[in-house]
């Protein structure tokens, strides 16, 4: 038996797609929006549409991001170096905008994201190196 390359359509790419689609389309949603509305439009309005069409759009993203990132299976060591370090980041990322949302501030608002991506790289390192024992 051969050691072939699957090269498919996996569900991460397809979430990887989902992702990167959502993104495009709220670009898109937000320039609509922010073009249709008008001329007569002060900063607070336009921050408004950003953050009420931003914030979901963003998460849901980033959702779709981080189910593709958990769904890849990298082969090389370095590759799982940047999945970790991808998933940690977008994780860090979308706290930070839930809790930018929900009015924390302070030393929480970078505190909490922080811990979390650090929690995630650590544990992914943890298994890496239990893996590399056996």
């Amino acid at each position: 038996m051969t050691n072939q390359t699957r090269t498919g359509l996996t569900l991460a790419w397809i979430f990887a797609a989902l992702a990167i689609a959502g993104l495009a389309g709220l670009i898109t949603a937000i320039a609509l929006v922010l073009g249709l509305a008008g001329g007569e439009r002060s900063v607070e309005d336009d921050v408004g549409i950003m953050i009420v069409l931003g914030v979901p759009g963003f998460l849901a993203a980033s959702i779709f991001g981080t189910v593709a990132l958990m769904m890849a299976k990298p082969s090389g060591s370095w590759a799982r170096t940047i999945r970790r370090g991808a998933l940690s980041a977008l994780v860090g990322a979308s706290l930070y905008i839930v809790l930018l949302q929900l009015g924390v501030d302070g030393y929480a608002l970078l505190l909490v994201p922080g811990v979390a991506a650090l929690i995630i790289l650590a544990l992914g390192i943890v298994r890496s190196a239990d893996r590399s024992h056996r």
